[in-house]
């Protein structure tokens, strides 16, 4: 049985290689502007995809392209350029965009990345090194790098891809609601089981509607015995980025794994039934100082595994956490998640019981032990709550973003306003918005069992053609394979 596994997971990897890379076809090389490829400096793939993509939106390039990125570069003295991030960002794509590295028989085509990701990825744990990382992952951190660092009174090129959804937040017993907005970068897609279907003489693979997967994220939630929320999109971005969730945990052996499914991705996609309109004609609103705490059902925890990890050494509350965290999958799995989290000050205390909302109007499951663990960096816990639900409370990039953006967290309510320093500038934070129609212009695509190993390629349309950029390979793609993909660009028409 493990053998013939293992044998079907070689097969499909070898296959999802050689489709993606469109091996076998007679790819005709593509040169001039715009088609200029990244070298890979070492499991740097995931970048050299990202990049390219960026370069489909006319902000990203307008802000580090052309004029701009020749003011860029003379604004600052010679010793600062090799060090500063939107000067090393308009070098790399200011060269991408000339088409001086991509000449029919150039001796020099391509272009190294090497000081662009030394400084873009300083201080970052995971960016900084040489491995490889999730695509997804670098999206959002090199979106918010880019944002945090575009000055004072310069337009926000990052604005065309961000978008507001809306959360509206049900009392199921007195009816009344609450809306409230945050700010996003992707949207990302489960791929339900349900929505699976098997692929006719192709073992153990599958196929599902990519509306299938859009339309579960809109579908209401349940919080406790109380509350439903449902999301909206509350703006449509010029560009819309989408994420399908490839991976999940293997109920045999716990292992992540990566889903054998073919998306019907569509190419022209209307979101239109996705908006959200706020507080409709006949909706109660819940008064502004309501506390909304939904406490989840307590889970039932596998006893026995529970006491294997105890056996194991680890203490009954990390136990408890780790079998709850891991849904139940077994001590392996649970030991698993403990090991990958021994360095967390926050592991034996007990497990927190989930809540949703605040004073302040928000929605969400709150973990107690997260905002006592940013406590700890030294924010308030006012700021510690508003970073962790502007990233979806994900504590790690609600830490990275309170460093460099502790400034911006709007006042507590009956908190005394303090004077902004004269040299800051208020930032604009209006989301652009518009019509609903979408069709597909880009799409990046991943090889392997991990997001953190593996291959990641780019295919682009540039005007009528797709392109497909495979780091410092560039050509005319044949057969994009869309189905496969990992992340999606939309732009609106």
């Amino acid at each position: 049985m493990h053998n013939q596994r293992t044998k079907t997971i070689f097969k499909f990897s070898r296959w999802e290689w050689s489709r993606i890379q469109e091996d076998g076809a007679n790819l005709v090389n593509a040169y001039g502007p715009g088609m200029t490829g990244l070298i890979n400096i070492g499991s740097s793939c995931y970048m050299n995809s990202v990049i390219q993509g960026l370069l489909l939106v006319p902000d990203f390039c307008e802000r580090f392209g052309g004029a701009r990125a020749l003011e860029t570069l003379h604004s600052l003295p010679p010793n600062d350029v090799f060090k500063d991030f939107n000067a090393q960002l308009a070098r790399l794509v200011s060269s991408m965009m000339s088409g001086d590295y991509a000449l029919p028989d150039g001796p020099h085509n391509g272009i190294k990345p090497t000081q662009f990701k030394r400084v873009a990825g300083a201080n970052h744990p995971e960016f900084q090194t040489a491995k490889q990382q999730d695509a997804e992952e670098y999206v959002r951190y090199i979106i918010e790098k880019i944002s945090s660092n575009t000055p004072a009174g310069t337009p926000d090129p990052t604005l065309a891809v961000k978008f507001n959804k809306e959360e509206r937040l049900q009392d199921v017993n007195t009816g009344s609601v609450r809306y409230t907005n945050q700010e996003e970068t992707i949207l990302s897609l489960p791929v339900p089981k349900l929505a699976m279907h098997p692929l006719p003489d192709q073992e153990n693979r599958f196929t599902a509607e990519f509306g299938s997967c859009l339309a579960s994220v809109f579908e209401p939630e349940t919080l406790g015995e109380r509350y439903q929320k449902t999301m909206r999109f509350k703006t449509f971005p010029d560009f819309l980025l989408v994420q399908l969730q490839r991976f999940t945990i293997d109920e045999t052996n716990f292992q992540q794994k990566k889903l054998d499914v073919d998306i019907q991705v569509p190419e022209q996609l209307d979101l239109a039934a996705f908006r959200g309109h706020g507080l409709q004609d006949g909706e109660v609103a819940m008064p502004e100082n309501e506390e909304v705490v939904a406490v989840a059902p307590q889970p039932a925890v596998d006893e026995n595994a529970v006491a294997q990890l105890e056996a194991m050494g680890f203490s009954r509350n990390a136990s408890m956490k780790a079998v709850i965290e891991t849904k139940n999958n077994g001590a392996e799995a649970a030991a698993e998640w403990l090991m990958s989290r021994l360095d967390d000050p926050t592991i034996n205390d007990p497990p927190a019981a989930q809540v949703a909302g605040s004073g302040a109007g928000t929605s969400a499951h709150i973990d107690n032990e997260s905002v006592a663990t940013l406590e700890g960096f030294g924010f308030t816990r006012h700021e510690a709550r508003y970073g962790l639900q502007k990233f979806n409370f994900d504590a790690n990039r609600a830490a990275e973003w309170l460093f460099e953006h502790r400034d911006e967290v709007p006042q507590a309510a009956g908190e005394p306003a303090e004077a902004a320093p004269a040299a800051v500038a208020p930032r604009a934070v209006e989301m652009r918005d518009g019509n609903s129609a979408y069709q597909l212009v880009g799409f990046i695509s991943h090889m392997g069992s991990s997001p953190h190993s593996g291959h990641y390629v780019a295919h682009l349309l540039r005007g009528d053609q797709w392109v497909l950029f495979n780091d410092e390979k560039v050509a005319y793609s044949q057969q994009p394979p869309k189905q496969l993909a990992y992340l999606y660009i939309y732009k609106r028409v």
